[in-house]
């Protein structure tokens, strides 16, 4: 009995069963100029036996593959793809936001899509002032549609309406009233009509206000009617229905442009629960801060920020999805019922020495 791995030669009908396999390989091939190249050095003259065979099927694999590479990038096609559309995603009460990245001041007179989460439906985004150990920032609450326009409704809540959270406040004095619309000339512009309380004028900057708390509170509505209609459209003010050069002594001739985060926000959210929330024992936590080498430190406290600690990140470490940037964070935690604080921060890297790190906090009720 032969041994069928010993090689043999081939008859005339397995040379020529070859030679068509090998035309049919290279048939649909059609690299410029270069196919009779291509033909020439797969002829063959005799077919001595397998080891033949298999070097000529591996020239041929090779060959394909390699004009098919050339032919991709000669066509000029990225076979990566490109990388798609940041998309907004859901946030509130109930999940965590995608942080904002895009600067407005780059973007092109027709404003694009904003990245700034859409918020849940039926709720409008807030933006108001709280104090931290690099001075006033801003932080975002949702507060529940009343029906209209967003912007009317978020832009009247930042001036006017006492926020959720008793850690911040709205700077702008009390009888300060405000009207947003959008530019006619396809939206390229928000604009903000302020109005001075009674008997006064915004124009300069009231006393007992900083310059910084100043500038926050012009970005605060810079940044609140952004959110509200997902737009990085420029706002430009009004003071008492005329066009205004200052307003609390800022700057604000030319369409006032959202600023810097890193300078702006706060940075460190915690988006849900909302305070005074009641949820149970293995709640989700959700929120975006910039947290050294990504690491989120928190704590649930029993009563006030101040209370004993029942829980922490010492159970379960917990990091962001990225490092030193607003990114998204969530973790659970399991506790009795009772009256809690939540605490979350970044974590102290100057042992003291530097500034106080961010955190946000947030009173809940947990049930059974």
């Amino acid at each position: 009995m032969s041994n069928p791995y010993e090689p043999h030669d081939l008859d005339r009908h397995e040379e020529q069963g070859l030679r068509d396999l090998l035309d049919h390989a290279t048939a649909d091939v059609q690299p410029t100029d270069a196919l009779d190249d291509i033909r020439s050095r797969t002829s063959v003259t005799s077919l001595p036996g397998r080891p033949w065979l298999i070097a000529a099927t591996a020239a041929v694999v090779t060959t394909a593959a390699t004009v098919v590479a050339v032919a991709l990038v000669g066509s000029g096609n990225d076979p990566t793809g490109s990388p798609p559309e940041p998309g907004p995603a859901a946030s509130g009460t109930t999940a965590a936001e995608q942080p904002t990245v895009e600067d407005p001041s780059t973007s092109e007179p027709t404003p694009t899509k904003s990245t700034e989460p859409v918020p849940v439906e039926g709720a409008v985004p807030v933006y108001y002032l709280g104090d931290t150990g690099q001075g006033p920032r801003l932080y975002r609450e949702f507060h529940p549609s009343i029906g209209g326009a967003p912007l009317a409704q978020a832009v009247a809540d930042a001036v006017s309406r006492t926020p959720d959270d008793p850690d911040y406040r709205s700077p702008w004095p009390t009888g300060t009233e405000v009207a947003g619309s959008v530019g006619r000339a396809a939206g390229d512009e928000i604009g903000i009509a302020v109005t001075s309380p009674a008997g006064t004028s915004l124009h300069d900057r009231p006393s007992g206000t900083s310059p910084a708390e100043a500038e926050m509170a012009v970005q605060q509505l810079v940044y609140t009617a952004q959110a509200a209609l997902q737009s990085s459209a420029p706002v430009q003010f009004r003071l008492d229905g005329d066009r205004t050069d200052q307003l609390l002594g800022v700057p604000v001739a030319e369409p006032v442009t959202r600023a810097d985060q890193a300078a702006t926000l706060a940075q460190v959210w915690i988006i849900s629960p909302a305070e005074g929330a009641e949820v149970k024992s293995g709640f989700e936590v959700a929120g975006v801060g910039s947290f050294f080498e990504a690491n989120v430190a928190w704590e649930l406290r029993e009563g006030d920020e101040n209370g004993r600690v029942v829980a922490s990140n010492a159970d379960a470490p917990v990091t962001a999805q990225e490092c030193c940037t607003m990114a998204p964070y969530s973790f659970t935690v399991d506790a009795s019922p009772g009256e809690y604080t939540l605490v979350v921060h970044d974590e102290d890297m100057s042992d003291g020495e530097g500034f106080t790190p961010f955190q946000d906090t947030k009173a809940l009720t947990v049930t059974r």
